[in-house]
Formats: structure tokens, sequence, C-alpha cells
């Protein structure tokens, strides 16, 4: 057994016990902990690597967003100056 924040996981659901260190990891973005954890609550065998490719899409995902609000600021401050 392992405890991720509040949740206690079975790592025989979890698949190998590398699954459970990549979500314990710092930079492991919660949502993708909160999904692998309701899939295997439900009984779901999720693997290492169905578990690395949640992470990299994630981080993927945030960092399409963060690119997004950074192209986006230059339109949000000329917005800002010519409402004031």
């Amino acid at each position: 057994m392992s405890v991720l924040g509040t949740k206690v996981c079975n790592s025989c659901t979890l698949g190998p016990s590398r699954a459970l260190y990549e979500l314990a990891k710092e930079d492991t973005p919660q949502e993708v902990v909160q999904a692998v954890v309701a899939r295997a609550e439900e009984g779901e065998k999720v693997s290492h690597a169905e578990v690395k490719r949640l992470i990299a899409e994630a981080k993927e995902a945030a960092s399409s967003e963060s690119k997004k609000e950074i192209e986006d600021r230059p339109d949000r401050m000329r917005t800002a100056l010519q409402a004031a």
C-alpha cells in the first residue's frame, strides 16, 4: 500500500510500483493523480506506461496554455491601456 495525499492505493491495482512513484512526484499534475486514483478505485489496472502518458499529456496541455497566455499578453495590455 502507498499513500498519495489522503488516498490509499493498492499497488496491485495501479500496476507496478513505478506507477506509484510517478504519481508521487512533486511535479505530477494533481488532475492526473486524481484521475488515476479514481480509475484504480474502480478496479482498473493502470500501467506505468499509462501513468507516464497521462502525465506527459497534462504537462503538454499546461505548457500550451502558458504559451497561449504569453502570446495574448500584448493584446490584453493594449486593451487595458485603451480602457484607461
